[in-house]
């Protein structure tokens, strides 16, 4: 599609300027973020596929991210950059009984932050 304004030609995604053909690209750039990557562990030491995973902040009470574990046992989350403590935790029924494992995580600008979440028996 063609659009003309003012003597200059523009076409999707290119504009001219002097004879000089621009081309912009239609990909805005990356926020910063930072990532937390976590492993579950069952009470054996192997790792736990399909285990939903809970992110919050520290302080505040209500549940932000929800995934769940690879085939790995892993998950990997972006959260915003910055100084700031999040509260990770799993739940895992085991017939009637329901098992929680929580940890804090804390997090400077956009780091990258590993941690554990390990099963009881």
């Amino acid at each position: 599609m063609l659009l003309a304004t003012a003597g200059n030609a523009q076409s999707s995604g290119e504009t001219q300027d002097s004879g000089q053909t621009k081309t912009h690209s239609s990909k805005s750039k990356e926020k910063p973020y930072a990532l937390l990557a976590g492993t579950v562990w069952t009470a054996d030491g192997n790792p736990m596929a399909g285990v939903t995973v809970f992110i919050r902040r520290a302080n505040e009470k209500k549940t932000r991210w929800m995934t769940l574990s690879d085939g790995h046992g892993e998950i990997w989350q972006r959260v915003p950059p910055g100084n700031q403590d999040y509260v990770v935790w799993a739940e895992v029924r085991q017939g009637k009984d329901k098992q929680r494992v929580e940890t804090t995580v804390h997090v400077d600008n956009d780091e990258r932050v590993d941690f554990g979440l390990h099963l009881k028996e």
